[in-house]
């Protein structure tokens, strides 16, 4: 009888060279297997019906809420390949040539996907950091499920992965995925280029997601300005400051990135300066592009100001929208987002 080996991880180096050293092992010291990689959950469910004799792998990246629930309730290893979201971003910045903008929303979106996956009973963690050579981790994987892989099959299986080599087994991690992907840096080694592409803040976010990983859940993190965009010049990030004068118009939209299921608060603070006809902040927030939650607040002449709109995300895979539109015209006065702290109240 075959095995259901569980695989989940970011889209970065780490995570897919792992999938392709599990079929491997699978496949030398199991036998034939089915693998898959979608995100339909009766895809999934009629391959493990009709998988006969054969082992199933499973890989994905942004696992939707069902997926997760359905392997959550299986009694099998869920493997946790996780590399620092700095470098999943910088991955993808680099290495697939994605913009900023994705190569930031995607390392998000895979962190509240996999969010939950972590605290699950039988989630096993392998970091890049703690990793040595392939012998090892194809060890560690063996032991993961249950399978007796000797020395002979630990090379045999190294050198599939690696290609010819004395002993394929004894070469590092690093030096494997240096030979399969071009540009591949050490861990932590894209951090000034996302640095140099955006701010410290967005470090500093991408660090608050990446909190599951070594088990606490993430109740707040903070969506810094630098990753909104403006209203006045779409598809470009806002700036720091934006003058109110001219007609009534969105003036900060996005950021469209993601959080783990459960009911959110969202706190989001701004300035507003020599406002002195007045006007009114209508601020919205969707959740996959569907409208969830909406609130109008009248402008004071200036100083800094929060609103909070309450959310419950269902699907973590959903990009959520937050938009700030001035409602009448103005002429005069200037408006700061400062920041957007998304706030876990409860479970969904």
């Amino acid at each position: 009888m075959g095995i259901l080996a569980c695989v989940f991880g970011p889209g970065a180096a780490l995570p897919y060279w792992s999938v392709d050293v599990v079929r491997n092992l699978v496949d030398v010291c199991v036998g034939p297997a089915v693998y898959l990689h979608p995100q339909n959950i009766e895809e999934i469910r009629n391959a493990l019906i009709d998988r006969g004799d054969r082992s199933v792998i499973y890989f994905c990246e942004t696992p939707a809420a069902e997926i997760v629930a359905l392997f959550s309730r299986l009694n099998t290893p869920i493997l946790m390949i996780h590399e620092d979201l700095a470098d999943v971003a910088g991955f993808n910045l680099q290495v697939r040539s994605l913009s900023l903008f994705d190569s930031v929303r995607l390392a998000v979106q895979s962190a509240a996907s996999l969010h939950d996956l972590y605290f699950h009973p039988q989630a096993q963690v392998f970091r890049r950091t703690e990793l040595t050579t392939i012998g090892d981790f194809i060890g560690l994987l063996a032991q993961a499920y249950q399978i007796e892989a000797d020395a002979a099959a630990r090379n045999q299986i190294a050198s599939r992965v690696v290609g010819q080599a004395a002993q394929p087994a004894d070469v590092s991690i690093e030096d494997a995925l240096r030979s399969r992907y071009e540009m591949m840096r050490p861990p932590g080694g894209y951090m000034e280029d996302v640095i140099r592409a955006s701010e410290p803040g967005v470090i500093h976010m991408l660090q608050q997601y990446g909190s599951a990983s070594e088990g606490r859940r993430l109740d707040s993190v903070t969506w810094p300005a630098s990753v909104f965009f403006n209203g006045d010049v779409p598809n470009t990030f806002a700036p720091p400051r934006q003058e109110l004068t001219g007609k009534a118009r969105i003036l900060v939209y996005g950021p469209y990135l993601s959080v783990p299921r459960g009911k959110w608060k969202a706190k989001i603070g701004f300035i507003i300066g020599q406002n002195l006809s007045g006007n009114t902040l209508v601020v919205d927030m969707a959740l996959n592009a569907i409208p969830a939650a909406i609130c109008e607040v009248k402008l004071p002449h200036s100083g800094q100001y929060e609103i909070d709109l309450a959310v419950e995300v269902l699907e973590p895979s959903a990009p959520i929208e937050v938009r700030i539109t001035l409602k009448h015209g103005a002429i005069e006065g200037w408006f700061s987002l400062l920041w957007v702290e998304m706030q876990r109240t409860g479970a969904a």
